[in-house]
């Protein structure tokens, strides 16, 4: 069968037509990759896995074209937009990739993060701040965990049906004493 009846059978639907025709274009379509992909992109994609991205497509969207005048050459400009279109959506797909590798790497690696001494000598400030806050009356470590979860002083007193000026005496007091159990004058929970 010659190219120019298999592209009208296959515009009408003829899968067995479709599939003759783009095993002999297959060759051809690679060229096309080859030309309009970039090293980077196919060392990311081998251009035979984007050719066969191209020709799932061809089956999917061969009902679209309308076919004039010189169908072959109409066939193959259509062709070669579907394979340009696939090299396209495997760059769109390389660079996705690439910013999600980008994004883990920082998240993995900080650029300014903190060093493992810092990291470390943090740690065990909030070992030693915790140990304190536990050593405190069971209802001050509650205002604490209150406090850390954002709630003003006038939300920790509500939550527990006691006065503000109660909690803030009471909170005043532990700061007082998680500062000298922890030799720090750098703890910093502002009354509001």
């Amino acid at each position: 069968m010659e190219n120019e009846e298999l592209i009208l059978n296959a515009t009408k639907g003829d899968a067995e037509a479709l599939e003759r025709l783009l095993r002999r274009y297959r060759l051809w379509m690679g060229q096309v990759v080859l030309k309009a992909a970039s090293a980077p992109l196919l060392r990311y994609a081998d251009a035979d896995e984007i050719v066969q991205y191209a020709m799932t497509a061809c089956f999917r969207d061969i009902g679209g074209l309308a076919l004039h005048e010189e169908p072959q050459r109409q066939f193959e400009a259509w062709l070669a937009t579907v394979v340009r279109n696939a090299v396209r959506y495997f760059g769109r797909k390389r660079r996705r990739a690439l910013l999600e590798l980008a994004s883990d790497a920082r998240d993995a690696v900080p650029e300014k993060g903190p060093t493992v001494s810092k990291l470390q000598r943090k740690k065990e400030r909030y070992e030693r701040l915790n140990a304190a806050i536990a050593a405190l009356p069971d209802d001050t470590q509650k205002m604490f965990e209150l406090r850390l979860k954002g709630l003003t002083l006038s939300e920790i007193a509500a939550a527990l049906g006691m006065k503000r000026a109660m909690v803030n005496s009471r909170m005043d007091r532990a700061l007082e004493r998680l500062k000298q159990a922890l030799g720090s004058t750098s703890l910093n929970f502002s009354s509001e």
